[in-house]
């Protein structure tokens, strides 16, 4: 089973662009290939179809001035801009940003182990920024955390409802369960890494079960924001900012405070800082068994992750 019919180009005035995270396949075809620094710079891509907000992007990947060579970016590859505008989603791997455009036919990736995500509409303040907000997975459901019922006749009503669900009933949706033909969306208090014994198979009704990827970033009252280091271990292949010649107090703040530099709060959940050259990595991703990252050895990185603690 694939899940498709969710894919958009662009989002109306009043909405915001987010992307779900595949484990199988979807409906689109390959429209350009580019090089980035991270699958957040990818999805990026996608999500900015206002030219003013591609340049920028496309500069630092190139290397061009945009005062003086404005001219040469546009001549370089004019197409670039019109795939932006034509997005529907992207692949990432190793540094490169395959850009997805709509179609009738099952995308056919050439990379194993690569991240698939699609762009969908939310209308929410509290989208974060991440290179994927929502990690989908088909015909699964999370047993005894749902919380409220949400009519949603279609999913994007439910994703907003998950987003907006500390705004509109006081707690943090850490999870969906989007029933298409009853037109209902499930908000869960708790989410499939945190009771994955509890995740299960569902063989009667249609259902898409969703990770909420920017909960979990931020913690609540009572609750308190601390951290668990690891020494000699930082992430693998989940490195979203960097920053240098900073102390550990300056990055610990940047992940506590979710950095903002653009109109969304960065989704920090974990950061790595070297003392010796006094680098900060901030990350929006946990080490398994709480997150999806994995740990690798580091020399003179400590890795930081970010917990709740009443």
């Amino acid at each position: 089973m694939s899940f498709n019919g969710s894919t958009v180009t662009k989002c109306e005035a009043d909405s915001t662009p987010v992307f779900l995270l595949h484990h199988n396949t979807t409906e689109a075809v390959q429209l350009r290939s580019l090089p980035v620094n991270n699958f957040l710079d990818c999805s990026e891509y996608c999500s900015n179809e206002n030219v003013r907000i591609v340049y920028p992007l496309l500069s630092k990947v190139f290397g061009l001035n945009l005062k003086s060579e404005c001219r040469e970016l546009t001549d370089f590859d004019s197409t670039i801009l019109r795939d932006l505008q034509d997005c529907v989603g992207v692949e990432y791997s190793a540094g490169q940003c395959n850009i997805l455009g709509q179609s009738k036919d099952a995308f056919v990736s050439g990379i194993p182990a690569a991240a698939l995500a699609t762009k969908s509409c939310v209308k929410s303040q509290r989208v974060c920024e991440s290179p994927f907000h929502f990690d989908v997975h088909e015909q699964k459901i999370l047993v005894g955390f749902a919380r409220e019922v949400v009519p949603a006749t279609n999913l994007q009503i439910c994703l907003s409802a998950c987003l907006n669900a500390f705004d509109t009933f006081g707690f943090e949706c850490e999870s969906i369960m989007y029933y298409p033909v009853d037109q209902e969306c499930i908000l869960n208090t708790e989410d499939r890494l945190d009771r994955p014994d509890l995740f299960v198979d569902e063989h009667e009704d249609t259902v898409i079960y969703m990770d909420n990827n920017c909960a979990g970033s931020q913690c609540y009252a009572p609750y308190i924001t601390q951290y668990i280091a690891v020494e000699g271990r930082q992430l693998v292949e989940e490195l979203d900012k960097e920053y240098v010649d900073i102390d550990l107090e300056a990055c610990e703040e940047l992940c506590t405070q979710r950095l903002t530099t653009t109109v969304n709060d960065f989704n920090c959940k974990s950061f790595m800082y070297n003392n010796e050259t006094r680098t900060c990595i901030l990350s929006d991703e946990r080490s398994t068994p709480l997150g999806r990252g994995n740990l690798t050895e580091a020399r003179g990185f400590t890795y930081y992750e970010k917990k709740c603690f009443a």
